[in-house]
């Protein structure tokens, strides 16, 4: 269990710097809240998972649509391509039986081969917004 005093997250787990990807934070910092939730059998209010990290948002439920819609439209605004890509490193990093970290490796490099990531760049160096057509 980890508790803290108030001060800095870096000063509460110093380890959190070591984190090189996206694999590393996930295994890590996943574990912690599953066990506490798990060894207590409490259940979280919504505030709590917020705080800890477990929730990105607390929603009123009137509020949900809207809110989900601006969110989707966030994501979709996006590549396509490197949305599967991050999605499918995501996921690889809570299988076992794949190599997460060399998934992401591979995904990043397979970013820079598509359509999309030359229609980002010129969009960047244009000052305009990209059109990402999925390929």
């Amino acid at each position: 269990v980890r508790t803290g005093n108030g001060s800095e997250i870096e000063d509460q787990m110093p380890e959190i710097n070591l984190f090189n990807d996206l694999y590393d934070a996930v295994e890590y910092l996943i574990d912690y809240d599953k066990q506490y939730m798990i060894l207590t059998a409490s259940m979280v209010t919504a505030e709590e998972g917020l705080e800890w990290g477990l929730l990105n948002y607390v929603v009123e439920p009137d509020n949900l649509l809207p809110f989900v819609e601006s969110l989707c439209q966030k994501i979709i605004a996006n590549s396509p391509k490197a949305i599967g890509f991050a999605i499918q490193a995501i996921n690889a990093c809570n299988d076992h039986d794949k190599d997460g970290y060399e998934l992401e490796i591979e995904n990043f490099a397979k970013c820079f081969e598509t359509d999309d990531f030359k229609e980002g760049t010129s969009a960047f160096l244009e000052k305009r917004k990209a059109n990402f057509k999925g390929n």
